[in-house]
């Protein structure tokens, strides 16, 4: 073969997808058993590979030459073969680095707990130091080294000022764990090595909700003749906000993007310019991410969703439709023989069910952001958008069990207000032409 991605299990990986646009060559994913793992190296049988879970660091004997930053870092994830004989070296060191940047997270003088002490803690260690902490250590569930801290001991976090989390935990299948409880006081950053989710347990629990979204939309607010508004036009999106104390949470993607165009570059020995990082990086979230769409019942939802999905060619999931599927009645009878408690519920197993897919369109019940969990789900791999329309161009429905008349509608309105700003990320306006409406939304869009 030409090139490719070795490791034991490797159904989450993105890597196919970017060295796809970064070439013509094919690039391959070999899933290799421990056994497999010798004779495989030993053919040669490529030009290039990139290595991943758990054979980091068990590739590493059969190299000729072994690169300084994979010295350094104790692990190879790039083997390039030139002439029969093997070289390794440790682009997530350089796509470490990359993240750093890319997230605002300052190491000058910082004290670093990296949790776990496999080959990408080994990477980011040595990229750290680089970079100018202060101290590193690694956290674990079962130290082994004197300078190891227990990963479960609360006071392992007492003193850093950054937390790297560089074990699997958190990642597609067992997506909604996390391997720590944050500690309560201010954090320069966390950042996590994971990329599926686009957005970790971890990285949620450090951005929480955002912070100033309800300043920053109701200070755009407006009260008219027509009736009231949440905001008029779109947020711009920028970084997930945070809450103060942590300016700097993000997941692994952009550091998977970095480190797979400086391994394109040592395949071919050819630089890319720098710009390329940021437009691959951009193509991929946009790409994977899902479009959530949040707000008052008739606003829009479901007839933008579907637009929106045609328009760019995603599948469409209504999250009502999905209650009404698994329980097997219509969402009037829920109501009827289970209440709205009962519908809840039944809404967040839906929400559950779908969360972890990505580039979906999203529809979700006028409802289902006022409870966190269900934001926090949809946010690991979604952008909410909350979808506004004038009041007056609300109608109620028989259909809709909590807004059949425009007096239940005014006072839905009143009272989930504050919900829907805390979980949007971005607001659209959808007062005017469908298709205007759709090109705010497709801006978001790859």
């Amino acid at each position: 073969m030409q090139y490719g991605l070795i490791g034991e299990k490797l159904g989450h990986s993105f890597s196919r997808l970017i060295h796809g646009r970064l070439s013509s060559d094919s690039y391959e994913l070999f899933e290799l058993s421990p056994d497999q793992l010798p004779a495989f190296l030993q053919r040669r049988d490529f030009r290039g590979i990139n290595v991943t879970i758990p054979y980091k660091q068990a590739v590493m004997p059969y190299l000729d030459e072994i690169g300084e930053s994979a010295r350094g870092a104790g692990a190879v994830n790039t083997i390039v073969n030139r002439g029969g004989k093997l070289y390794g070296y440790n682009t997530d060191y350089d796509g470490f680095i990359a993240l750093a940047k890319h997230a605002g997270a300052d190491f000058s003088g910082a004290r670093v707990v990296i949790l776990g002490a496999g080959g990408a803690a080994k990477a980011v260690r040595a990229a750290s130091l680089a970079m100018g902490a202060a101290s590193v250590v690694n956290a674990v569930r079962h130290p082994s080294e004197p300078e190891h801290l227990l990963l479960s001991d609360p006071a392992s976090l007492e003193d850093c000022d950054i937390i790297v989390n560089a074990t699997p935990v958190g990642m597609f299948p067992c997506w909604q764990g996390s391997p720590i409880k944050l500690p309560s006081r201010p954090l320069r950053a966390v950042l996590d090595c994971i990329y599926n989710p686009l957005r970790t347990s971890l990285v949620l629990d450090a951005a929480g909700c955002p912070a100033d979204a309800q300043g920053t939309v109701a200070a755009r607010g407006r009260v008219n003749g027509r009736g009231p508004s949440l905001a008029t036009g779109g947020m711009s999106e920028a970084k997930f906000p945070s809450v103060p104390g942590c300016p700097a949470a993000e997941g692994g993607l952009y550091m998977l993007v970095a480190q797979a165009v400086r391994a394109r570059e040592l395949f071919t020995g050819e630089a890319l310019p720098d710009e390329i990082i940021e437009r691959e990086y951009r193509h991929l979230l946009h790409s994977k991410r899902n479009i959530v769409l949040c707000g008052m019942p008739s606003c829009g939802k479901s007839t933008l969703g579907r637009a929106l999905a045609d328009a760019c060619g995603r599948r469409f999931v209504d999250t009502d439709e999905i209650v009404a599927l698994q329980a097997g009645m219509d969402i009037p009878r829920i109501f009827e023989l289970e209440g709205e408690a009962g519908f809840r519920t039944r809404e967040t197993i839906a929400i559950e069910s779908i969360a972890p897919e990505q580039g979906l369109v999203i529809a979700t019940g006028g409802g289902a952001p006022l409870k966190e969990h269900n934001v926090k789900l949809l946010r690991h791999n979604g952008l909410i958008c909350l979808i506004e329309r004038d009041l007056h161009l609300l109608s109620p429905g028989s259909g809709r069990p909590l807004s059949r008349s425009r007096a239940e509608l005014e006072s839905l309105w009143t009272s989930r207000r504050a919900a829907y700003l805390r979980a949007a990320e971005v607001c659209i306006d959808n007062n005017g032409p469908l298709e205007d409406t759709i090109a705010q939304l497709l801006a978001y869009v790859d």
